[in-house]
C-alpha cells in the first residue's frame, strides 16, 4: 500500500503548503504523553517489564523477525517481518507487564496499516497469510504505517550486534553510549553525519524539557530526513482517511519507519505534529511501550467516532457475541446532538437534531475540514428539507450566521435560510485538546472575535480553531442545471449579489466557488441562486478595505477558482481580497463550466478537432492545470488565461458560441482591460485563429458597459 497509493505526481498543493506552514516537531516523551495519554513514568514501568530477555523468554520468533526484517533486499520486504514483530508484542505484554489493563480493541498491524481483529477474521488471507488490499477500504483503517530506508545504517550490523549481546546474556538498555551507537551513526563521513543526535538527545528524543520551546521549535519536514515526497504521501494516507470516513474521523495517527529508526505522527484541522526520531532497535524495550501505548487507546484518542458536541447512536448487540466485530462506525448517520432556538412566543426550546444522509465531506487537512449532513428535527422546525454543517473554524473569525444576519437585516437577497446555530458556550476548541497540551495559547488569542475590533497578532504555534454547527435549509447544487441556455442568467444573478453585498452590507464574500453556489425553484420557470458558505466572508469598510485584519493564517478560497493575484500571494497574505478578486472567480466558474465537456455546450465536430479545436480529454486536461503542481505554477495558468486571449481561448469548446458564448468574452476583456491598466502590462495579442472576438452589436455593446460599471466599483 505504501507505494501504491499515490505519487509525488498526484499530491495536491494545499498538502504541500499544509507541510510548509503547519507541521511542528515535539519531542517523542511529549508526543506519547500528550497525544497517546501515556505518561513517561508508565512508559518507564512497562519498558522495566518489556526486556529484549523477557519477550525472547516468551517467543523467540521476535529475533527471527528482526533479522528478516534487517536483511530485508527492498523496503516492501521489511512489511511481513516488522508487522508479525509487532503483533507478537502487543499478544505478550499482558503476561508480562503486571496488571495491565485489558486492551479496549483487538488491533493488528497486518501489513502498512492498522485494523481491527475482525477484519483479519471476516477477509480470507492469501498464502502467505496477509490480508489483500484490495479488500481494505479507509473505513477499515485506524492508522497508516510508511516503510522506507533512506538512512545509511547499517542494519546487518546492528542485528549482529544486539544478537551477540543477547545470546551472551547482556541487555542494551542505553545505546547512547553502546556498540550500536557507533554503528548507526559513524562519523568522520559526510553522508551519514545527519544521521547524528544532538549532544543531548537520548535515544528516543529529549525528555528533559516540559514542552517544546517556540524559540527553537522547528517547523516543516526538510531538516528532519524525511524525504518530501515521503512526508507528502503520508499527509495524503492522512488526508484520504479523514475524507474518506464520511466525517467519523477527527485526526489521524500515523507511523514513519526508516531502517533502525522511527517517527510518530499526528494530523488533524489544525496541523501537523510529528516527533523527532526514535532508535527503535537501540531501545527495544521503550518501542515496545509505545507500541503497547497504542493498543491501550480507545476510539477516541485514534480519532475515531468521537465528535466533539455529537452523541453516537446506541451500539447494537451483535448476532455473534463470541466472534469480534469491528467498532469502527460507518458514518454519522444516527448522531444527535441537542441544538437551542428561540420559540414563537420568546421562549428558549430545545431541538434535537439527529444526522441522516452525508451530503459533503470538504476534502482539506488543515483547516476548516466542513462536514454536511442530512438531518430530521425533534420538534420539526421548517416543512422544508434540513442539512447540518459542521466546520472547525479560526476561533479569531466571525461566526457564519452573524454575516448573513448582517446581510438579511441589509435587505439582501440569494441568501440560505439559517433556522440553528451554536452558541459560543457550546465551542470545542483545539486548544482544549492535544494542542493546547503541547503549544499553550497566549491569552489574546482567546477572546472571542469581535467585528468591531481589530484583535492582537498574537504570533502563535498553531492557530486555534473552533467546531461550529449551523442548520440550513437544503439546497440544490447550482452545478447540476448549468447549461449554455442558463449560464448567463445564474452569473448575473451571482454578479448582482456580489454586488449588493458589498455595497449594501459592507460585506465581501472571499470564497466564490462552483461548489458554494446552490439554488431553488420559485416556480416553473424561475430559478433563484443561492449564495452558500459564508466562513470566510468579511466585513469591509467604505473604501473595500478590510474592517479588521484578520488574525487567521489559513489562507482564503477555492483553488481552482481563486483570482490570480490571491494564488500569487497565498504564502505572504499580502494582497487584500477585494470585490474584484470575487468577480474573477465568477469569471473562473462560468468558464470551468464552459470548458468542462457535457454541459451540453456545443462539441467540436470531428473536423474541427483535425483543425486543433478542443476534444473532452484536452478540456479536462486544461482544467487539472488549475489545481495541479505548485501554486507559482498554477498561478502562471491563470493569469495567463486573463492576460491572453489565446489562453483564455484555448478553453472554449468551438469558436460557434454565438448562443452563449458573446457575454462571456465581454467578461474576460473587462478583466483583460482592468488588470493591464493597473498593472501595466503589454497588451498582448489576440490570436483570431484561436478565439475570435464575437460581431459588435447594440447588445454587446451595452452589456460590456455594464460590465466595465460593475468592474470599476469592484476596485472601491
Amino acid at each position: 500500500m505504501s507505494d501504491r497509493a499515490c505519487s509525488s505526481d498526484d499530491i495536491d498543493p494545499n498538502l504541500r503548503y499544509d507541510l510548509q506552514h503547519y507541521a511542528k516537531l515535539v519531542p517523542v516523551d511529549q508526543f506519547v504523553e500528550f497525544i497517546l495519554n501515556v505518561s513517561p513514568e508508565k512508559i518507564g514501568d512497562w519498558s522495566s517489564h518489556l526486556t529484549l530477555e523477557k519477550l525472547l523468554d516468551q517467543s523467540t520468533s521476535i529475533m527471527d523477525n528482526l533479522r528478516d526484517y534487517c536483511e530485508a533486499p527492498m523496503d516492501t520486504d521489511r512489511y511481513a517481518p516488522w508487522s508479525t514483530m509487532v503483533n507478537t508484542i502487543i499478544s505478550l505484554a499482558p503476561t508480562i507487564i503486571p496488571d495491565l489493563p485489558a486492551f479496549p480493541h483487538r488491533l493488528e498491524f497486518p501489513d502498512v496499516v492498522v485494523l481491527h481483529e475482525s477484519f483479519r477474521l471476516s477477509h480470507p488471507q492469501n498464502e502467505r497469510n496477509e490480508v489483500p488490499t484490495a479488500d481494505i477500504c479507509w473505513q477499515d483503517i485506524w492508522a497508516c504505517v510508511e516503510f522506507k530506508m533512506e538512512s545509511d545504517a547499517p542494519l546487518k550490523e546492528i542485528f549482529q550486534t544486539l544478537e551477540e549481546r543477547y545470546e551472551d546474556g547482556h541487555v542494551v538498555e542505553d545505546a547512547s553510549s553502546d556498540t550500536l551507537s557507533e554503528i548507526a551513526h559513524p562519523i568522520g563521513n559526510s553522508s551519514t553525519n545527519s544521521l547524528k543526535r544532538k549532544a543531548d538527545d537520548s535515544p528516543g528524543g529529549p525528555s528533559d524539557a516540559k514542552r517544546p520551546k517556540p524559540d527553537s521549535q522547528e517547523t516543516g519536514l526538510s531538516t528532519e530526513g524525511v524525504r518530501q515526497s515521503d512526508s507528502e504521501k503520508m499527509a495524503n494516507y492522512a488526508l484520504e482517511l479523514l475524507s474518506c470516513t464520511s466525517g467519523t474521523r477527527t485526526h489521524s495517527l500515523q507511523l514513519y519507519v526508516d531502517g533502525h529508526r522511527l517517527k510518530l505522527w499526528y494530523y488533524d484541522a489544525g496541523g501537523i505534529i510529528h516527533s523527532e526520531w526514535m532508535y527503535w532497535m537501540h531501545d527495544l524495550p521503550k518501542f515496545a511501550s509505545i507500541i503497547i501505548a497504542f493498543a491501550q487507546l480507545n476510539m477516541g484518542p485514534w480519532g475515531i467516532g468521537d465528535i466533539p458536541n455529537l452523541k453516537p447512536p446506541p451500539i447494537s448487540t451483535p448476532s455473534n457475541p463470541t466472534s469480534p466485530t469491528s467498532p469502527l462506525p460507518k458514518s454519522l448517520s444516527g448522531y444527535t446532538l441537542v441544538m437551542s432556538r428561540e420559540a414563537k412566543n420568546g421562549s428558549p426550546q430545545q431541538v434535537k437534531v439527529t444526522l441522516q444522509n452525508e451530503v459533503f465531506i470538504q476534502n482539506r487537512l488543515v483547516g476548516r475540514r466542513t462536514i454536511v449532513y442530512d438531518i430530521k428535527t425533534e420538534p420539526k422546525i421548517s416543512e422544508k428539507p434540513l442539512v447540518l454543517k459542521m466546520s472547525m473554524q479560526a476561533s479569531s473569525r466571525v461566526p457564519e450566521n452573524e454575516f448573513l444576519q448582517d446581510a438579511r437585516s441589509s435587505g439582501m437577497d440569494h441568501l440560505p435560510e439559517v433556522h440553528l446555530w451554536s452558541t459560543k458556550e457550546s465551542e470545542w476548541h483545539l486548544s482544549q485538546g492535544v494542542w493546547g497540551k503541547l503549544f499553550p495559547l497566549q491569552e489574546a488569542n482567546k477572546e472571542p472575535a469581535d467585528a468591531t475590533k481589530e484583535p492582537e497578532d498574537v504570533s502563535e504555534q498553531y492557530e486555534d480553531r473552533c467546531q461550529r454547527l449551523i442548520v440550513f435549509t437544503k439546497y440544490k447544487p447550482v452545478e447540476g442545471i448549468l447549461c449554455a441556455q442558463n449560464l448567463h442568467y445564474i452569473m448575473m444573478q451571482l454578479i448582482n449579489c456580489l454586488h449588493n453585498l458589498r455595497y449594501k452590507a459592507n460585506i465581501v464574500h472571499r470564497d466564490i466557488s462552483l461548489g458554494n453556489l446552490m439554488y431553488e425553484r420559485l416556480d416553473d420557470k424561475t430559478i433563484r441562486l443561492i449564495l452558500n458558505d459564508f466562513d470566510l466572508a468579511a466585513k469591509v469598510k467604505d473604501n473595500g478595505d478590510p474592517l479588521f485584519k484578520h488574525a487567521s493564517k489559513h489562507r482564503t478560497g477555492t483553488l481552482p477558482f481563486m483570482a490570480h493575484e490571491l494564488v500569487s500571494e497565498v504564502n505572504t497574505h499580502s494582497v487584500t481580497h477585494y470585490l474584484r478578486h470575487d468577480y474573477e472567480s465568477v469569471f473562473f466558474v462560468a468558464l470551468w463550466v464552459v470548458t468542462y465537456p457535457g454541459r451540453g455546450f456545443e462539441e467540436p465536430t470531428q473536423e474541427e478537432i483535425k483543425e486543433g479545436q478542443l476534444g473532452g480529454a484536452k478540456r479536462l486536461a486544461l482544467l487539472n492545470k488549475w489545481e495541479e503542481g505548485s501554486l507559482d505554477k498554477i498561478f502562471g495558468v491563470k493569469s495567463g488565461i486573463i492576460s491572453q486571449q489565446a489562453h483564455f481561448g484555448e478553453h472554449i469548446p468551438t469558436p460557434k458560441m454565438a448562443s452563449y458564448g458573446s457575454w462571456l468574452f465581454d467578461f474576460w476583456e473587462v478583466l483583460n482591460d482592468a488588470y493591464r491598466t493597473t498593472s501595466g502590462c503589454r497588451t498582448q495579442t489576440r490570436d483570431g485563429k484561436v478565439f475570435p472576438a464575437p460581431a459588435p452589436s447594440a447588445q454587446r455593446t451595452k452589456r460590456a458597459s455594464e460590465f466595465r460599471n460593475v468592474e470599476q466599483n469592484a476596485y472601491t
